[in-house]
């Protein structure tokens, strides 16, 4: 309820929402990045921010909300915006919050005027008190502003200009904001790299993370319009990784991994930075350390520290976190096998936006409902037809022996039909070898050899190949690797 009001008043609405609700929690701290990513309009950072801070409040949360209902009567004013929140949290409103907030913005209380705008006109188009918070130096309350005018297209001029000059008085996430609309050229704003990269530049000495690890982006990518030194970004992110910024040690983790401009590649290191970021609150870092785990790159290789990561990433939010979640628990690798617990956290992930999970929840829905049979028997009846010279069979048989389903399980098993089906023909079995060989799923990896046989298989258009393929071309993003799933 919280988190969906929010969005329903636009993303300005949800950052005044969740600035406040981390205040009044306490959790503010330890939230900057996720109220970064929340400015820059990706509402996801917008619910990862509130997520810090609901718990502490859910915790006796009516005797709470009396209590801070009783010091708000007394004229409390931090009573008052506390009230609020949990009315909101409870989808109830009081009359006496919204005069007392009012009042306190009146009386210079920056974010009660702005918290007073989206306790009572969460879909209106007063946006006085925002207007209010801003005036009275509130930073975030102008980036709010400004984020309520760009959702509106004929305030578009007036977001601008309230960016650009909370840019100039010190806010890294307006310069950050600014940054984006010169890159792109969008809402009125005529594209200008240059200028970009000056604001990019200047949200990073404002102590923006997320800008200095985009700056470093452009840097070690090549394409910095200006005269790019690739050993001085990678000294700014070591720099703001050290001093705990999630996003360059994910960025230096991902420059490590496979190495940029004149940088070596180091997947020791990587997969050390890779923890830091997920230890910082990064779920995509949780999972790219598991895939590492998982293939034994840059660290020792363990399928049950892989399926404890992709938990993580998975609680995190992260969409291929839940998929490769389920994957481990569908195969029982790792972790126990558990096919009802695999059906959830794929359909989490495909809720989450994850299409390659959403067939997975088909399939394991379809297999649940199907009426018994005798799986030992069609594993037999498969195993003759591959015999027979029926290669479809013979990766049917991979299938099953990589699932245990009707057989005993054996990877090794698994692998040895793919290659016999794959070196007869069968691009199917190619696409299945070249999955494991990927990483290691069972067997030495060879990621040369993989994409030799994904692309095969993908010009021949046979399943998931194509995706595979890109994904073994550009790592870590890493392919679920399991072909039977």
């Amino acid at each position: 309820m919280l988190y969906h009001r929010g969005v329903r008043a636009g993303t300005s609405g949800a950052l005044v929402l969740v600035v406040v609700l981390l205040g009044a929690s306490g959790a503010r701290a330890q939230s900057s990045d996720q109220l970064d990513a929340c400015a820059m309009g990706v509402v996801s950072g917008c619910y990862e921010a509130a997520g810090l801070a609901a718990p502490a409040l859910e915790q006796d949360r009516e005797a709470t909300r009396a209590d801070a209902g009783t010091r708000c009567t007394a004229g409390d004013v931090d009573g008052c915006m506390l009230r609020s929140i949990l009315d909101v949290m409870v989808g109830e409103h009081d009359a006496a919050v919204t005069t007392a907030l009012a009042a306190a913005c009146d009386a210079g209380r920056a974010h009660a005027c702005a918290l007073g705008w989206f306790y009572a006109n969460d879909t209106s188009d007063d946006a006085r008190g925002l207007e209010r918070a801003c005036e009275l130096h509130d930073e975030d309350a102008c980036v709010n502003l400004a984020l309520y005018h760009r959702e509106r297209p004929a305030d578009v001029p007036a977001a601008w200009t309230l960016m650009t000059a909370s840019c100039e008085r010190g806010s890294g996430r307006a310069c950050m904001f600014c940054a984006m609309r010169l890159a792109q050229g969008v809402e009125g704003v005529a594209p200008d790299r240059a200028a970009s990269e000056t604001m990019l530049a200047r949200a990073c000495q404002l102590g923006l993370d997320l800008a200095c690890a985009s700056a470093a982006q452009h840097v070690l990518s090549g394409t910095e319009t200006v005269a790019a030194d690739p050993a001085a970004a990678v000294r700014t992110l070591e720099a703001q990784c050290t001093a705990g910024g999630r996003w360059s040690c994910a960025t230096l983790a991902d420059v490590m991994l496979e190495g940029a401009a004149t940088i070596a590649p180091d997947p020791a290191r990587a997969a050390s930075l890779y923890g830091l970021a997920c230890d910082a609150g990064d779920p995509p870092s949780c999972r790219r350390l598991g895939s590492l785990a998982e293939a034994g790159r840059g660290m020792e290789g363990s399928y049950a520290r892989a399926a404890e990561l992709y938990d993580r990433a998975c609680d995190g939010r992260d969409p291929r976190g839940c998929t490769w979640a389920g994957d481990m628990v569908a195969t029982g690798t790792g972790v126990t096998r558990d096919l009802p617990r695999a059906l959830s956290l794929w359909s989490r992930a495909c809720g989450l936006g994850a299409e390659v999970a959403c067939p997975r929840v088909r399939r394991a829905r379809a297999m649940r409902t199907e009426a018994p049979h005798d799986e030992h028997a069609d594993a037999e009846m498969e195993h003759t037809q591959c015999e027979a010279g029926q290669l479809s069979a013979c990766v049917t048989s991979g299938d099953r022996l990589a699932t245990g389903r009707g057989v005993a399980r054996s990877i090794e098993g698994a692998i040895a039909m793919y290659r016999r089906a794959c070196e007869a023909g069968e691009v199917r079995g190619c696409a299945a070898l070249g999955s494991v060989l990927a990483y290691g799923v069972g067997t030495t990896p060879d990621p040369a050899r993989a994409q030799v046989l994904l692309d095969a298989a993908c010009a021949e258009r046979a399943g998931d190949a194509c995706r595979l393929a890109e994904d073994v071309r550009h790592p870590p993003q890493r392919a679920a690797p399991f072909p039977w799933m």
